[in-house]
């Protein structure tokens, strides 16, 4: 059965898409293959679409909730609201999380550990230094994907330092 990124990669024949590698770091090559710059509409387009099909996929993998628990390795409680209550202190890169999920699946022999952060700053700082950012405002379905985002872009700067500033963002 094909996945909902799978059938977003298909759309574009004459891309050798490689399904076992991370999506974003697909769609990564898949820009640079068609040879689109970040700024470019057909880039923003494509994006959006990339986007949508994440959404889509990431809801329909965590849809159990009891699931969604299992995969970050915490104690599933018995409802859908004692599940949220258990997740709401764990962040985690929702990219990294769909591409471990997917590893698993696939019984690959070295999966990565997955990355949990101590707060909200530290993902911060890992999302925009890796460009792992899913818009918030961009997630229209109640589901995991909207529950498992964070505010990581709200008061965040950079300093002459280069080096990533945020706020107080709420987890």
């Amino acid at each position: 059965m094909s996945s909902h990124i799978d059938a977003f990669f298909s759309t574009f024949p004459n891309f050798p898409y490689k399904p076992q590698n991370r999506a974003t770091s697909e769609f990564q090559r898949l820009a640079e293959h068609s040879g689109w710059s970040k700024g470019e509409k057909v880039y923003r387009k494509a994006h959006g679409r990339f986007l949508d099909a994440f959404e889509k996929e990431f809801n329909t993998t965590f849809q159990d909730w009891s699931y969604l628990c299992e995969v970050l390795d915490i104690d599933a409680p018995g409802s859908k609201t004692q599940a949220r209550k258990a997740v709401v202190g764990i962040h985690v890169n929702i990219f990294d999380l769909q591409d471990y999920e997917k590893a698993l699946k696939r019984g690959d022999e070295n999966v990565e550990e997955l990355t949990k952060f101590p707060n909200v700053k530290e993902l911060a700082e890992y999302s925009i230094t890796e460009d792992l950012i899913y818009p918030k405002k961009k997630a229209k379905r109640e589901g995991a994907l909207k529950f498992m985002l964070r505010k990581i872009l709200q008061n965040s700067r950079r300093k002459p330092d280069g080096k990533i500033h945020t706020g107080t963002a709420v987890g």
